[in-house]
């Protein structure tokens, strides 16, 4: 009579290490030197407690299973296999269509994101021509002033009552 450790029967029933261990302590099945050892017997009951139970397990993860374990046949009438035949080419076009879209989309993005920075670069350069304008105006403000200022006091005092 041969044991299984908890990872023969995880990989023979496709469960993890873990849910079998579970079910063993549910099951109250004793370990052996502090780990589980199980008969053909015990790992039976472990498989089939955990599908009755369906444990964490998937459409998918079924559909893996049973197609590891067994091919799946079907037989079609001869409009049924061209209408399977014309699911699987819309099928196929879809697809590469997706995909192109989802290129696009992904390009559309790339896009903006240039936008985005290009727009926040203009802006940054915006301003400082803005504030580069204000300093000039300023400049030219305050040398018109001045300029102004040495014209009147250069002026006789006579002209100056006679502009008044």
């Amino acid at each position: 009579m041969a044991l299984l450790d908890t990872t023969a029967v995880s990989e023979r029933i496709k469960y993890s290490v873990r849910s079998v261990q579970g079910v063993a302590l549910e099951l109250k099945i004793p370990k052996v030197k502090g780990s589980y050892l199980f008969t053909e017997e015990q790992a039976t009951q472990i498989e089939t407690y955990l599908r009755s139970k369906n444990e964490k397990i998937t459409p998918v993860d079924e559909a893996r299973r049973v197609l590891e374990e067994e091919l799946i046949t079907e037989t079609f009438t001869p409009e049924q296999y061209e209408v399977l035949q014309e699911v699987i080419q819309k099928y196929t076009s879809k697809t590469k269509e997706i995909k192109h879209l989802l290129d696009s989309v992904s390009s559309y993005e790339n896009q903006i994101h240039y936008l985005r920075d290009s727009l926040k670069n203009k802006d940054d350069q915006m301003t400082e021509l803005i504030k580069s304008f204000n300093k000039i105006v300023t400049s030219l403000s305050e040398r018109n002033w001045i300029e102004l200022n040495e014209k009147n006091l250069s002026t006789p005092p006579e002209k100056k009552q006679g502009k008044n």
